[in-house]
């Protein structure tokens, strides 16, 4: 069986070598980038965008793991991941909820995909 660095391009290893603060980190950027099939872009905003603290490290009130069977689980606790990033929304002072909503409903369909949005101001 091949490890995991074997399985990604040179671009994806270099770039997971010099972003990554420790093996775990590493690893799990290497295998979702594996089983979804990630370019080096995708790797790299999900990179920028810590996808790694938010759902492999981030805590989760919940006890699904021991109170549901493992396929259930592990599915419970999966929708409870927050894939949304909204780092397109300018952070400032007196921001207020209709500009955030606007600025929501203008990338709707990127923020469901979970895709890269072009950060502006509002």
């Amino acid at each position: 069986m091949q490890t995991v660095s074997a399985l990604l391009t040179w671009s994806h290893n270099r770039y997971l070598f010099d972003k990554s603060n420790a093996l775990e980190e590493y690893l799990w950027y290497a295998t979702q980038t594996i089983e979804n099939g990630w370019s080096l872009s995708s790797l790299e905003y999900y990179v920028g965008t810590k996808t790694y603290q938010r759902q492999a490290l981030g805590e989760k009130a919940a006890n699904y793991q021991t109170q549901l069977p493992k396929p259930q689980s592990n599915l419970a606790t999966d929708t409870l991941k927050n894939p949304y990033v909204f780092d397109f929304i300018e952070q400032r002072d007196g921001i207020i909820e209709w500009e955030i909503k606007q600025e929501l409903i203008s990338n709707i369909a990127r923020t469901i995909l979970n895709e890269p949005i072009t950060k502006r101001t509002c």
